[in-house]
């Protein structure tokens, strides 16, 4: 595991990056066995960060070290958007409440 973000209004669903590039979906409120509701495994480097937008139950930005940035809904198995950052990134965060990503 390498980032874990969660929904601010509840908890309930929660997402982790984790080294190999997969980022999965995980919602506590289902049994232990069928807690994972999603996963993607669209990266292909070591997810440096996954972070929910404040507010919101769908909206989930995850990037990787070699400059890939996804911009998921999280009821989808494909990305809304991909940004390619073009330098390995080391930092990647979401503003709480505006449409900015920063790396």
């Amino acid at each position: 595991m390498t980032s874990i973000t969660s929904d601010q209004v509840s908890g309930n669903i929660f997402v982790v990056g984790f080294g190999d590039g997969a980022v999965r979906a995980y919602d506590r409120r289902q049994p232990q066995h069928e807690g994972m509701v999603m996963a993607w495994k669209k990266h292909k480097s070591w997810v440096q960060n996954v972070r929910m937008q404040r507010g919101g139950f769908r909206e989930l930005v995850s990037g990787s070290v070699d400059g890939i940035i996804k911009i998921w809904d999280v009821r989808r198995q494909e990305a809304l958007h991909t940004i390619a950052a073009h330098d390995p990134i080391s930092a990647l965060d979401v503003h709480h409440h505006a449409p900015v990503v920063a790396w």
